[in-house]
């Protein structure tokens, strides 16, 4: 039986296998005005279900992105 963390580790070992995110020069922002949905990402602050270490690198992963189009795609239930 696995552990709830084992998806957790399974996590981190991705990320660390697509290297280090580059910091951002400039960082992209969120213009509010041109957004027909917000994405909801509380849960990739939440350090209780995450972990500390996982939900850091979420953070730092969202904070860093690209500068580029963004894209925010929900699935539906049909």
């Amino acid at each position: 039986m696995r552990e709830p963390g084992d998806g957790h580790a399974a996590l981190l070992q991705l990320l660390d296998s697509l290297g280090e995110v580059a910091t951002c020069s400039p960082c992209a922002g969120l213009n509010i005005a041109d957004l027909h949905f917000r994405p909801d990402l509380d849960w990739i602050s939440n350090e209780p279900l995450l972990g500390k270490e996982l939900s850091s690198r979420l953070r730092a992963i969202y904070k860093n992105r690209s500068t580029g189009r963004q894209f925010y795609v929900r699935s539906c239930a049909m």
